[in-house]
């Protein structure tokens, strides 16, 4: 190879554009929660979050003392899946899990209602045949079988 060869092959390679950098796929799934939260128009009622990093995580903690309702904490993991962390079941398909981060002070009050309902039925079992049970929707009123 001779010198004009060379130096061609150099310019060639100096003037070819580097690679992008791959996008970050937490930050895209970051943007798509924060974003679809954004979107239900809350106001006053919209969640404040404290985003902290922990190795390749992102984890959305609620500062549920600022907000007006619940709200679980969301983590994000290095290829962008979505886990949230309070709620006991959800779809979880990549649409299923956006939904239940962007809906998850509704989701997080009907599972707790579920638990206190549930709770006050064990609770009412505990006492006896013929107590009365309130469990929320309706008066029930437990009777020895």
């Amino acid at each position: 190879m001779n010198a004009q060869e060379t130096a061609e092959r150099e310019t060639t390679q100096q003037s070819s554009p580097a690679a992008a950098p791959a996008p970050d796929k937490r930050l895209a799934s970051l943007e798509a929660v924060l974003d679809g939260i954004k979107a239900r128009n809350l106001g006053d009622a919209a969640p404040k979050f404290e985003q902290v990093e922990h190795g390749s995580k992102i984890t959305l903690m609620p500062l549920n003392d600022q907000n007006k309702t619940k709200w679980p904490s969301i983590t994000i993991g290095r290829n962008g899946g979505i886990t949230i962390n309070e709620l006991s079941s959800y779809d979880g398909s990549k649409e299923g899990t956006l939904n239940a981060a962007v809906n998850g002070d509704v989701l997080l009050a009907k599972q707790e209602a579920r638990n206190a309902a549930k709770k006050a039925v064990a609770e009412g079992a505990k006492k006896g045949p013929g107590t009365v049970v309130d469990t929320g929707k309706e008066t029930e009123e437990k009777v020895a079988a």
